[in-house]
């Protein structure tokens, strides 16, 4: 009987660690989880930040660049005007030069 009695209290020593040991297990996969969804919320906070700051550069871009094309615009036009006229063939040079300038914006 006294022997029944070590063993089962043996069983339980064991059983106690093993459920204390899975009880630290879980008590780290929570902590984890945690620091994941932390991670997550910070990610999708970052996400919305930088996609306003994508918006706000595509839009500054876009007024820059109609900004920049009026004033091209007049330039390309007045050396079509100056290539209609008589012009020399050194002018002509400097036209096509400034033409093509312009032209690669």
């Amino acid at each position: 009987m006294l022997k029944d009695k070590w063993a089962l209290e043996a069983k339980v020593v064991q059983r106690t660690l093993e459920i204390a040991q899975k009880s630290d297990e879980i008590r780290l996969q929570a902590e984890e989880i945690k620091a994941l969804m932390k991670l997550r919320d910070r990610n999708k906070d970052r996400t919305y930040e930088l996609e306003i700051k994508n918006k706000a550069l595509e839009e500054y871009a876009f007024i820059n660049a109609h900004k920049l094309r009026a004033p091209l615009a007049r330039i390309l036009g007045l050396v079509h005007l100056m290539k209609k006229n008589d012009i020399s063939e050194h002018e002509r040079i400097y036209m096509d030069s400034v033409e093509k300038t312009v032209c690669s914006y």
